[in-house]
């Protein structure tokens, strides 16, 4: 009851903020992110799970979107990888990252193997943290055979919700989270949640993004300009398949508009055609924030 009480709450707080409620996902992978830490060892354990719910950090995660924490909603399309460079705060705050969706039905199983081993997954994705020459792994447990070992970070390929946790990153440094998967995904793309906490936004996303004026060929995109203009504009894409920066495939038009400017005007649009909109803003120093989406 405590649990699902927070989760009624916390989706309240996520719609006055985002004004939209959390997929199932977000909210399994908020309230795990945020979990304090409990058992004998660090990471997850089979006795206390990833630990005791902790409401207050799962709300400051949302309140701190795009300024201390982010909070996305995002979709991995096949053979394609999300990256992601964030900023860390200090070495005495760590640096945590974690991925979480809903794995498809799989086949039914009709074997009467007893604890079969065989991972369940029917979309594998995995993420990682990357500085020069270190890679950074999520946690993973010990399983069936193994159920009272401690947790190690290593590939996880049996969960659908994965965290990575540096607890002492360089100070005011950057890191490299990727997002990947293994195999062919059901259905060709996966949608999935990340959460990153103990970063610096320097280059926060644009808000609010409306279509307004739409027929049958054209539209136009608005968008709640920054109080601090990114110095180098605005960049959108407009695409009927694939994630922003994905390349050509699915892409219908791309382009840039200067910082003064919070709207794009689109044309030789198709009827009946479901696309997608993608803006980000180009703030100085080669630093770029994520894409904000709507789809019409």
């Amino acid at each position: 009851p405590v649990v699902t009480g927070t989760l009624g709450l916390l989706q309240e707080h996520y719609f006055n903020t985002n004004g939209n409620y959390m997929k199932a996902a977000t909210a399994k992978g908020l309230i795990l992110h945020t979990a304090d830490e409990a058992g004998t060892n660090p990471g997850p354990d089979y006795r206390f799970g990833w630990g005791l719910l902790n409401a207050e950090k799962a709300a400051a995660t949302i309140t701190n979107n795009q300024s201390s924490s982010l909070v996305q909603e995002l979709t991995l399309n096949q053979g394609e990888t999300y990256t992601l460079q964030v900023k860390t705060q200090s070495n005495s705050t760590p640096l945590m990252a974690s991925i979480s969706w809903t794995d498809p039905a799989g086949n039914e199983i009709t074997n009467t193997i007893v604890d079969d081993t065989t991972p369940a997954l029917v979309n594998d994705l995995d993420i990682r943290i990357t500085k020069n020459s270190s890679t950074y792994f999520p946690w993973k447990l010990g399983g069936i055979t193994n159920p009272t070992a401690a947790a190690i970070q290593a590939d996880n390929i049996v969960d659908p919700f994965e965290k990575i946790e540096l607890n002492s990153p360089l100070t005011n440094d950057y890191y490299t989270i990727a997002v990947t998967h293994k195999g062919n995904l059901s259905f060709g793309s996966q949608d999935f949640s990340l959460i990153v906490t103990g970063i610096d936004v320097d280059c926060p996303a644009v808000s609010s993004i409306d279509v307004t004026n739409v027929n049958q060929t054209s539209a136009t995109v608005n968008w709640t300009a920054l109080n601090t203009p990114p110095t180098n504009g605005y960049q959108y894409e407009v695409r009927t398949t694939g994630s922003p920066g994905s390349g050509a495939t699915g892409l219908i038009t791309t382009g840039t508009v200067s910082n003064i400017t919070n709207q794009v005007n689109l044309s030789s649009l198709t009827t009946g055609t479901v696309y997608a909109v993608f803006v980000r803003c180009l703030c100085g120093n080669n630093q770029v924030s994520t894409w904000t989406q709507v789809s019409n």
